[in-house]
């Protein structure tokens, strides 16, 4: 057995999610409800890595299994069919990424990136504060 430093990264992230998959998806032969909460933590992970991780979150929530993920990288979020964006405990906004973008985007932005919108609503709550304070 190889040790986990000289296993690629993608196939150590591949053989745990599929693990876990498996699981789920017997479990989810047992009862009509079933959710995963994952905290994504695949910073540093080779692309195709990161690849496989998302396809094998799409594979479960296709087959019916909720998926709940939690991310700091907006494009990862894009992959998400809904958000909710939260700042110190607060939601900000909620939404497909197609309704946070359009809500961001004018002629000086015309195409907004879920980057964009989630600057600009930090930015927001930070002003409504400071408001708030005064």
């Amino acid at each position: 057995m190889l040790p986990m430093t000289a296993v690629p990264q993608r196939t150590a992230l591949s053989h745990a999610f599929g693990a876990l998959a498996a699981a789920l998806v017997a479990v989810k032969e047992e009862v009509a409800y079933c959710s995963v909460c994952c905290n994504i933590t695949d910073a540093g992970v080779d692309p195709l890595g990161r690849r496989d991780f998302w396809r094998r979150i799409n594979a479960l929530a296709e087959s019916g299994i909720t998926i709940m993920v939690t991310t700091h990288f907006m494009e990862e979020a894009e992959y998400c069919d809904r958000l909710v964006i939260m700042a110190q405990g607060q939601i900000l906004a909620e939404g497909t990424s197609e309704e946070m973008r359009a809500r961001f985007r004018s002629d000086a932005l015309p195409n907004p990136t879920m980057e964009d919108a989630f600057v600009a609503l930090i930015a927001a709550a930070q002003n409504q504060q400071v408001g708030n304070a005064a």
